[in-house]
């Protein structure tokens, strides 16, 4: 009788654990839903189509990931003038006067010149990033805080009735 018990034990133990690599491999966390939602929507209707909680967040996204994986100077270089503008407005909007600081100096700074890798160039822009590391929180934290106070990682699109 007792290796019948171990034998169904044995069973549900396994099952259990196939339930949660199931749950782990399909898990998409609120942060890449939302964004996925928000590219679909900019690409059907644009950015104007956005509420201004939405805009922000995805302006501070573009610049986040810019930041960690193709650099400031790219950001500053290769990002259309509107939507720099607006991550200015975004950054001031997070209230933190240290990033937004950050960015207009690096703004100042990388703007127009040739690309660092590129030529012999005395502007690093490694030096600029440090400032959005040193803020105490990082600049994803605030952008989550942002996202969550705003209750952007509701899984339902936005409807023109709650645009701001």
């Amino acid at each position: 009788m007792s290796d019948k018990r171990d034998q169904k034990k044995a069973a549900e133990d396994m099952a259990e654990y196939f339930r949660q690599v199931d749950a782990f491999v399909n898990y998409e966390d609120p942060e890449s839903i939302i964004r996925e939602q928000l590219f679909k929507e900019i690409e059907q209707s644009g950015f104007d189509s956005l509420t201004q909680p939405q805009k922000t967040y995805h302006a501070l996204c573009c610049f986040d990931d810019a930041l960690f994986n193709l650099g400031l100077w790219w950001f500053f270089n290769n990002t259309e003038a509107d939507m720099v503008e607006f991550t200015a407005l975004a950054l001031n909007e997070l209230g933190i006067a240290e990033l937004s600081d950050s960015f207009q100096l690096a703004r100042s700074a990388l703007t127009g010149i040739p690309d660092p890798f590129e030529c012999a160039n005395e502007i690093n822009d490694e030096s600029y990033m440090d400032a959005f590391m040193d803020t105490g929180n990082s600049l994803t934290d605030y952008i989550l805080e942002y996202a969550e106070h705003h209750g952007l990682f509701l899984t339902q699109p936005a409807t023109s009735a709650n645009k701001m």
